[in-house]
């Protein structure tokens, strides 16, 4: 059985792991994938697989330890741990995509739902990904997930301890719809509960980031498929707008490739004038060389 969703951490945790083995084995590495086809990252893909199931064999790693060690797991396991799950909470992760915080839910609490539109456009075949994903981590008991619209949500009011957006906003279609997701937010979560919010600023702080923010901004000009990322002051105006009673904010920089900017585009792209597919060329041939890092993160929790 694979997951897509955890195979796609196989390209950042394998090499570490060949490194504290001490094997020599070439690896595929994320770094080394970006600009190039659908195709070829597949290709590579499928090879770090086969390497995975030798090592799962050989030295007994599993699908958690994959997890850890990638960037974006740990990143995950970071925020799950900063907002202060309870084992006893009722957890929901509102746009929760490939599921990665919601696994990482998985270690401090015992209810945990994920939300999504899944399934949908290139996202066709996720949910079962999802649960493939639960099972390899044996956290299936645990974790259910859910197809539904997050700005109307299938739940009775209070039910759940703790509502999270994580790394999500920018797959909305805009501020209202955002404001009618975190309505609806609140509402789901008891009196005395929280509502989180985490996202990339659009701030860097070294060269890693700044080519992480700036294939960002090109993939929003062209594909036209996430917003921006906001700052501070948009998402505190949206909060306050709905409303709550107390907020706590973060501003944290894990220094991890936490959001990858990884996507493919072709030339032909309409919204692609040249000197903006030069632009896109020149950046990832250099993430390719150096990496890219995520800029960092807004946490916003507020009681309801």
């Amino acid at each position: 059985m694979n997951s897509i969703h955890l195979d796609l951490l196989l390209l950042q945790a394998l090499d570490k792991f060949v490194k504290k083995l001490n094997l020599d084995v070439n690896v595929p590495k994320l770094q080394d994938l970006y600009g190039y086809s659908p195709e070829y990252f597949m290709e590579k893909l499928s090879i770090a697989r086969s390497i995975a199931v030798e090592l799962f064999r050989r030295y007994r790693l599993t699908w958690w330890d994959v997890f850890i060690e990638s960037d974006i797991g740990k990143e995950r396991l970071l925020i799950a741990k900063e907002i202060n799950v309870d084992r006893r909470d009722r957890v929901l992760d509102v746009g929760c995509g490939r599921g990665y915080f919601t696994y990482a839910l998985s270690r401090y609490s015992r209810c945990i739902v994920g939300i999504d539109l899944m399934n949908s456009g290139g996202r066709r075949g996720w949910w079962d990904h999802f649960n493939k994903a639960l099972i390899l981590l044996g956290i299936k008991q645990w974790v259910s997930g859910i197809r539904a619209n997050g700005s109307k949500m299938p739940f009775n009011d209070g039910y759940f301890n703790l509502a999270a957006m994580v790394h999500s906003m920018r797959n909305f279609k805009g501020e209202e719809e955002l404001i009618r997701t975190l309505r609806e937010m609140k509402r789901v979560v008891r009196n005395g509960g929280y509502v989180v919010i985490v996202e990339n600023l659009p701030v860097s702080l070294d060269l890693k980031q700044y080519l992480h923010l700036k294939l960002h901004n090109i993939r929003v000009h062209v594909l036209g498929d996430e917003l921006p990322y906001p700052d501070t002051n948009e998402l505190l105006g949206m909060v306050n707008y709905v409303g709550f009673r107390d907020i706590e904010i973060s501003i944290i920089d894990h220094g991890l490739n936490a959001t990858p900017a990884i996507y493919y585009t072709s030339p032909s792209n309409s919204k692609f004038n040249k000197d903006l597919f030069d632009n896109y060329i020149e950046t990832v041939k250099i993430i390719r060389l150096y990496g890219e890092a995520s800029t960092p993160i807004v946490i916003i929790k507020a009681t309801v």
